[in-house]
């Protein structure tokens, strides 16, 4: 189990001397946790998911002289251990393991680190590092290089993720609950069908004797087509990143020859690429309503997948798009902006996710119906139950998202900037959140007194601030008299529900 208890920095560009927790003591030990972090813009909740990432990431590689510009105090407990980390920027790290324990730096491994990072946004401008080096880290975002969108490629690992969900026998039962639940809750019927497009190595299966199973160096056709041949090997120099296939290439003193022996001695690979014609697009239609998961294992389109994945490779085909199906086939690229954020989050995060995971979101209420976000951590809750020993950590400002916290196995820490720090507050356990009214949480939580217009919002502190005052002048005793008739107008026609936290404020300014 991993579960990030504190951290304290000192001297952080953004934080300076700074202090957070992010679970109360006596929940140290409870699994399937989830921290929600809030706080106004400018207090720096995206700044510190990437400086969670960066502190594990120097850790890791403390010995390979990573660097990092302030000094900190890491608190998590992992695998029945605590560990403190203490490093300060005269390049003195300290470990300790149950707080007595001193673990030298030349002993830093995995074991004491959690298993993999996870970072997601669905921000276009986000500020998270694509990748680490020293610790397995899986950047989940919309962009594809440092400052770049494009929306092809997160589409495709979308795709890629998926897939492999559907065909692995890792955590089957728990994947295919999360996606049938997906999918019910977006109204897709639970069936994809993928579409590839041809690759620059068309011409590479012209070389091919299908009909009589022969590789080039047999076959006629090959003598014809030498500079196709010659090119593809010698000029292009493709690296072959398929396991299986990579194997295959290293144990031959022929390199050339043996690719097309492992073509036509894979049936799956003949059956994709027999119908190839130059700017065709190949369809591949999976839908697992109507299979046993257990039983069937998915094997056809397992072996659809390995067989793309080798053509790929060679560039002879590539990915072009996959649709889902409510009442037609709709391209995933045209749903709408909130059907196609959940499914990225949820779907990359499930086929990232292992045991011991830290799992860092940000903002993941983008584009999502207030419906969604009041939904989002049940939907969410489904991927932590199969790993339960995995610590989530959200940033927000989604009163709704508030709403669907269950006390017992969650905390709420509030970022607040004052004139020289930003402060963070862990939440008392004094109330359940859970299944409060929007306007009970902005209250409470949110420290917004009213969803009123900033009019309301307004007149009612003008009105508070007169009444606290010892002494009035005619002109304030004028302003608050108007500010009553004002609230008493507002009250009448209906506009606060009885539970709106603000209306026993505005009964008492009445009173007065």
């Amino acid at each position: 189990m991993f579960k990030l208890i504190q951290l304290k920095t000192a001297g952080h560009f953004i934080f300076s001397d700074f202090e957070i927790n992010f679970c109360p003591n006596e929940e140290i030990e409870s699994k399937q946790y989830t921290s929600l972090i809030i706080g106004s813009n400018g207090t720096g909740k995206s700044n510190l998911i990437k400086s969670i990432c960066e502190i594990f990431n120097f850790v890791a590689g403390f010995n390979k002289k990573a660097k990092i510009d302030y000094s900190f105090e890491i608190k998590y407990f992992i695998e029945d251990h605590f560990h403190i980390i203490y490093y300060k920027l005269d390049n003195l790290l300290k470990i300790y393991r149950n707080s007595k324990d001193e673990i030298s730096s030349l002993d830093i491994t995995k074991e004491i680190l959690p298993t993999s990072i996870i970072s997601s946004s669905y921000i276009f401008n986000d500020i998270y590092d694509l990748k680490y080096s020293n610790i397995e880290y899986h950047y989940l975002g919309i962009r594809s290089t440092t400052n770049n969108v494009f929306i092809k490629n997160p589409t495709k690992d979308l795709f890629i993720n998926f897939s492999n969900l559907l065909i692995s026998n890792i955590n089957k039962a728990n994947n295919y609950k999360v996606i049938n639940s997906l999918f019910d809750n977006l109204n897709f019927e639970k069936q994809i069908t993928v579409n590839y497009k041809i690759g620059s190595n068309i011409k590479l299966l012209e070389l091919l004797d299908f009909n009589e199973a022969k590789h080039p160096k047999e076959s006629p056709i090959f003598d014809k087509n030498t500079k196709i041949f010659n090119d593809f090997f010698e000029k292009r120099r493709v690296r072959y990143k398929n396991e299986t296939f990579n194997r295959t290439i290293k144990s031959e003193s022929n390199q050339r020859f043996i690719i097309f022996d492992y073509l036509l001695k894979n049936n799956e690979i003949l059956e994709f690429i027999k119908p190839l014609r130059r700017g065709d697009f190949i369809p591949f239609v999976f839908n697992w309503t109507k299979r046993s998961i257990f039983n069937s294992k998915n094997e056809d389109f397992k072996n659809h997948l390995n067989a793309f994945k080798i053509l790929q490779d060679l560039e002879i085909v590539d990915f072009h798009n996959f649709e889902v199906t409510k009442k037609t086939n709709i391209d995933f690229n045209y749903v709408s902006s909130g059907e196609y954020h959940i499914m990225h989050t949820l779907i990359n995060i499930l086929s990232k996710l292992k045991q011991n995971s830290l799992v860092l979101l940000d903002e993941p209420e983008i584009s999502l119906h207030p419906k969604w976000q009041i939904e989002y951590f049940t939907l969410l809750d489904n991927i932590i139950k199969g790993f339960k020993d995995s610590h989530f950590i959200v940033a927000s400002h989604s009163h709704f998202l508030v709403s669907d916290l269950d006390k017992n196995k969650s905390s709420i820490i509030i970022l607040e900037k004052t004139k020289d720090n930003i402060i963070a507050t862990l939440r008392e356990k004094d109330s359940n959140t859970f299944g409060w009214s929007s306007e009970q949480i902005l209250y409470e939580v949110f420290n917004v007194p009213t969803v009123r217009s900033s009019y309301i919002s307004n007149i009612v502190s003008e009105s508070i601030n007169i009444l606290s005052k010892y002494k009035t002048t005619d002109k304030e005793n004028k302003t608050l008299l108007a500010n009553i008739m004002k609230l008493k107008e507002v009250k009448e026609k209906g506009s606060f529900r009885d539970f709106d936290p603000i209306l026993p404020i505005i009964n008492e300014i009445i009173k007065k």
